[in-house]
C-alpha cells in the first residue's frame, strides 16, 4: 500500500498530522503536507473511541463527528496495518 493520509483532530486535543505509507514503511509528521489520498477530520475523543472500538464508525459519520474525504479504501487499508 502506498498512500498519504491527512488527519485533523478537534475538540480536547487539537492537532493535525500527515501519515505516509510507502514500501511497507510508515512515517508520521506533524501538520498537513502534500496531497492526501484521504483526509479524516474528527473530534479527538470520538476518534479514540473508534480506534478502541468503543464507538461505531457509522454513528460518528451520521452525527458528523467524523468526516472522511477522498479514497475511503485507503483508510480501510490503513486500519489493517494495526492489530485489533
Amino acid at each position: 500500500m502506498d498512500a498519504t493520509l491527512h488527519f485533523v483532530f478537534t475538540g480536547e486535543e487539537n492537532c493535525s498530522a500527515t501519515v505516509w505509507i510507502r514500501d511497507r514503511r510508515i512515517q508520521v509528521i506533524d501538520g498537513l503536507h502534500g496531497e492526501a489520498n484521504v483526509r479524516v477530520e474528527a473530534d479527538s475523543t470520538t476518534w479514540l473511541g473508534i480506534v478502541r472500538r468503543e464507538k461505531s464508525l457509522l454513528w460518528a459519520l451520521v452525527t458528523r463527528r467524523l468526516r472522511i474525504r477522498g479514497d475511503r479504501r485507503a483508510l480501510t487499508e490503513f486500519r489493517r496495518c494495526f492489530a485489533s
